[in-house]
């Protein structure tokens, strides 16, 4: 849930934090709401940070068929098609999955494979995917690339805390972006070939939103008696506050320490509250539209825990950029119209969001252009500099 307010900064509706005057200055405001049984706290969203590890001993590789092998392996060998390695790991058991804002740090851990260069530093590829099952191929639902390396144990030798370069697509795979929750080495690369065996583990630090929910004490009148008379005659406080997980927001106080109690959730620590959190942007989804009646092409993509000095940018040449703005207040998305002669299969479109108060980069991010695939039962042939696009029939 999200509440906010909305100002017009001169060119768009930018969002506005509630504030209170406290006798000296404006500071943040906590608003709440009644659910019907207890006071929600729905602004702001409480952050807290964590660390998860992950561990997996089931795996798998994906070449033209499932190998069955208990090994995943990304890289190509000999005359084998791909490897797909899937590691058996999910991020939907992460904590928080869904409102994670920040990583600080990712490291995996695991035992190497004797496949492919062994005793070199390869580069680890992990990709997500919504596949983890024998049964489906996860050939085309692999998106969203963050990288490592391997380090040089040699067949059979670990991989102890290896460093995971974070970037906006560990923050999708982390908070299930697009549902693929699954984790998966991949390459179509020789010189990338490479398996893990034996154990899979990754770490992560992260900030993620909790929510904080205050119960009425079950005998308590709170709208007849004030705090400190229900507190004089019966000894008790009238309120506990207790911060909560995603989906435990309609819970009632006593299932939810039941959860704590049998480890389906982990208590959450009023000292890991971060006091000086300060939300940085990030994105889940981004996408180019087209248009056939004006046969022009729209960049589109969600940006969220944007700042108010925060502003969205694109470029097709990282020369010059360009401001875009977000035309609806109750959704994130930001959108451009793109040049006529913009090529939706060549053209590459470069975002970044900046803060413009300090003159920094904050988040980049690179939308790809559209692979085009011709009908297999037809033949293409493409001779000098025919562009592609004239010959697609929309």
């Amino acid at each position: 849930m999200a509440v906010y307010t909305k100002k017009y900064n001169g060119s768009s509706w930018v969002t506005a934090p509630f504030k209170k005057w406290n006798g000296s200055s404006w500071v943040d405001v906590t608003v709440k709401k009644y659910n019907g049984s207890a006071w929600v706290q729905i602004y702001p969203e409480t952050s807290v940070t964590t660390s998860k590890t992950l561990s997996s001993t089931t795996f798998n590789t994906y070449r033209s068929k499932w190998d069955n092998g208990s090994v995943a392996k990304q890289g190509v060998y000999s005359t084998y098609a791909a490897a797909h390695g899937y590691l058996g790991i999910s991020a939907t058991s992460l904590t928080g999955y869904g409102t994670i804002s920040a990583i600080s740090s990712a490291k995996f851990s695991g035992t190497r494979d004797g496949s492919g260069y062994y005793n070199n530093n390869q580069t680890v590829r992990f990709y997500r995917s919504n596949v983890n099952s024998t049964s489906t191929s996860p050939v085309n639902t692999v998106s969203g690339q963050f990288t490592s390396t391997t380090g040089a144990p040699g067949s059979g030798g670990t991989m102890s805390n290896r460093a995971i370069t974070i970037s906006s697509e560990t923050l999708n795979w982390a908070n299930n972006v697009s549902s693929k929750p699954y984790l998966y080495i991949y390459s179509n690369a020789t010189a990338d070939y490479a398996g893990i065996k034996t154990s899979f583990s990754i770490t992560l630090s992260y900030t993620y939103g909790a929510k904080m929910l205050t119960y009425a004490e079950k005998d308590a009148q709170p709208m007849l008696m004030s705090r400190d008379m229900y507190k004089m005659e019966t000894g008790k406080e009238p309120y506990y506050s207790v911060l909560v997980h995603e989906g435990e927001e309609n819970m009632s106080l006593d299932e939810i320490i039941q959860r704590r109690e049998d480890d389906i959730s982990e208590f959450i620590s009023f000292d890991s509250i971060v006091k000086d959190y300060e939300a940085k942007p990030w994105t889940r989804e981004y996408k180019v539209e087209y248009d056939k009646e004006t046969k022009t092409c729209n960049a589109k993509i969600e940006v969220l825990n944007m700042r108010m000095s925060d502003e969205v940018q694109y470029s097709l040449d990282k020369v010059k950029w360009n401001t875009m703005y977000n035309n609806d207040a109750t959704t994130y998305y930001h959108e451009a119209k793109l040049p006529k002669d913009f090529n939706r299969y060549a053209d590459f479109i470069y975002v970044r969001v900046l803060d413009k108060e300090k003159e920094q980069i904050i988040t980049e991010i690179t939308i790809e252009p559209k692979i085009f695939i011709p009908d297999q039962t037809s033949r293409i042939i493409l001779p000098g500099n025919i562009d592609l696009e004239n010959i697609i029939k929309e």
